[in-house]
Order: structure tokens, then sequence, then C-alpha cells
């Protein structure tokens, strides 16, 4: 059970229609919760008592058009809102708002900011559509995408690049040659093995996770400064796991029904044969899936490995920045609770009940007595 849970169909502050985001500020004593599909960000205690609320649908000094996450600072938080960040004192008192500039984009895509650094430049990346970057309009398909940092220099941003992603086997496309334009889907390839860039606005850097190319279960972390610099790797080895052919039918057939439901079961042959042509099969699951770096310093990663409960999901954690033979926490976690922010001793997340009714709940992490670590 959790230990503190946030979250009511009867209290209306807490109750959740959708939380994108949880994070945590002063080492773990308060939690910013972002609910996008009431524009707001509330701020609570961890036993839930609720502080205050920002925000609202609007275009106006602290509102929101579509927020997704926030960032915590010792000043206070930023949240990110399209292609801006909304900017608040720890009382929640608006103080700016900074926006990518119109000027800029890549090969005419607009920039998606990722962080918001303290000389007002931004980390960010290409906003690509699926269509676009499946190749679907009769371009190439997009197979890398950088992650940049626009700087303003005396009135004019520029562009720099950070690094490069591979985006190969991203976009799960289907219909693209089929004359029944019902065929058409655009969703994430599920066994995706692309390259993850993770922004730590706590460090001002980024941290890229490489999954293709390096045999079986291997993994490569690169931390790089804002400017692009290295200043931290590590590889890591996880058993490999084999794709069963039984799973890759499951997804033809889920992902075949999804689209022939649109319009008809009649349909559904077709469907099959579309997703079959369009689905990326590894030999081997990914090593990992969801990194994401967290306030308390490292990089969380779920597996597939199998926790011996179907009700559970392992995960594991590597602290950046950490020598190569340094522990890595091996987490197991329930599969209705997805982690967003940790301390060494909580993990802070969202969970679902039989109702799909969202909880913000913290839990705590107990070591297993086994553990020698």
């Amino acid at each position: 059970m959790p230990k503190y849970e946030i979250g009511s169909l009867h209290a209306a502050d807490a109750a959740f229609t959708r939380v994108s985001d949880v994070s945590l500020g002063d080492d773990g004593t308060r939690i910013y919760v972002v609910d996008p599909s009431d524009f707001r960000v509330t701020v609570w205690t961890p036993d839930g008592s609720p502080l205050y609320s920002v925000g609202g649908e609007g275009q106006g000094p602290g509102e929101f058009r579509g927020p997704d996450e926030v960032q915590v600072t010792p000043e206070g938080f930023r949240v990110r809102d399209r292609d801006r960040f909304v900017v608040f004192s720890r009382d929640g008192l608006h103080v700016r708002t900074v926006s990518v500039p119109l000027s800029v984009s890549h090969r005419g895509f607009r920039f998606r900011p990722a962080s918001l650094l303290d000389d007002g430049s931004f980390l960010a990346y290409p906003r690509v559509s699926p269509d676009y970057q499946s190749g679907w309009w009769g371009d190439d398909p997009v197979v890398e995408l950088p992650v940049v940092r626009l700087r303003e220099r005396d009135g004019d941003w520029t562009v720099d690049t950070l690094t490069v992603l591979d985006t190969r086997n991203e976009i799960l496309a289907t219909g693209k040659d089929e004359e029944d334009p019902g065929l058409t889907s655009f969703s994430l390839q599920p066994y995706r093995d692309t390259d993850v860039a993770s922004y730590s606005p706590w460090s001002k850097t980024v941290i890229v996770t490489r999954r293709r190319g390096l045999g079986p279960g291997v993994v490569d972390l690169t931390e790089l400064s804002a400017d692009g610099d290295t200043v931290w790797s590590r590889s890591l080895r996880f058993p490999p796991i084999a794709l069963p052919a039984r799973q890759v039918e499951e997804i033809v057939e889920n992902t075949a029904t999804t689209i022939a439901n649109r319009r008809s079961n009649l349909l559904l042959a077709d469907a099959r044969s579309a997703v079959r042509e369009a689905l990326y099969v590894p030999e081997h699951y990914p090593p990992v899936q969801d990194p994401a770096v967290l306030s308390n310093g490292e990089i969380w990663m779920r597996t597939y490995e199998d926790a011996g409960a179907d009700s559970l999901h392992v995960w594991y954690a590597v602290r950046v920045g950490a020598p190569d033979n340094s522990p890595v926490r091996r987490i197991l976690l329930p599969t209705t609770f997805l982690p967003h922010d940790a301390t060494d001793s909580h993990v802070w997340g969202t969970r679902y009940d039989s109702f799909d009714v969202r909880y913000v709940v913290g839990r705590l992490l107990i070591r297993d007595p086994g553990d020698s670590e």
C-alpha cells in the first residue's frame, strides 16, 4: 500500500482528471502535480494537505495553454506549457513567461523546449509529427533528430547541436500503400529501441540513453553539458530477453482490432496485414524503456525482466555521475504505478484503480533483506 496518497473523487482540489507530471521540492516536503486537463498545477504536502494552486486556461500571465511538466528550482518552479515555460516563485506568484522564438526551427519544424537554463537559453528538440517522421508524404523518413541549445546572442537566436538521436523504428505507421484510408494509423512502435534524451533541470544537463546496435541487453548512458561536452558515461548490461512470437501476435491483433473498429470489422484481415508489414520486430526486447532523470540524481529505467508476479515491474536506478563500479538499484513497483520523482527513501508517481481514477502516491522504498549492497 502507498505510504502517502493524494486523490479523491469527492474533494475538488484532489480530483485529478489526468496527471502528466509529479515533481518534488524541498527534499520531498512539497509535491507539485500537473493536471493538463484542468490547466493547473497544484502543490501539496506529502500527507495530502493542499498548499496552493496556479494556472487556469488562457493566454494571460500565469495561465496555461497545455501544461505537461513542472521543473522545481531553488527559486520556485517552471511549468512547460507547449512552446514556452511559465515561471513561478516558491509562493506561486507568476514571475515571467519565456517562449521559444518563432525565428528558429529544424527543417521547418518548431522546437519543443525541454529545459530553461539560468541565462535564458533553452535545451530543446524538434517537434515532428508522426506522419512526417515516417515519410508519409513522399519525403524520406526522419531517422535522426538533434538535441540543441537555443541561445540569444546580440539579438539573434543561434542553434547549437549537442548530439543527434537515432529515431529509426520509432513510429508504427500503417496503411501507406493501401487504397483504403481506413487502414491509416500512427502510433509508437511497441518494441522501439530508439535513442532517448532525458533532461535534468537540476544539473542543466542531458542524459542520452542509447539502446540500438550495442548487442542484446546493452545500454549506453551519456551525460552532456549544456555546451555539448561529455561529463559522464556508463555502459550497462542486462540479461537479454528473447521476444516471443505470441507477444508479437498479440500486438498485431490488438492494433489491427483498434484500426478495424474505427469503421468496420470487415477491415480486420487487411488491418492485420498492414500492421504486420509496419511492425518493427527485433530478436530481443529492448534492454530498457521509459528512462527518466529524477531530482535525486538518478536515472530510472524499466525492463522486461520477470518480476516473479504479474502485478509487478522491474525498474533499475543508476546514480548519474557515479563510477562504473557503483551499485545499480533494482526496484519492484506495481504495474499500475508510474514513477515520476524520488528521494533516497520514497518514490512518487501516479497510480490508477480499477475505474481508471488517477491518484498521486508516494511509496516507501524498502531494501530487500537479502540485498548485500
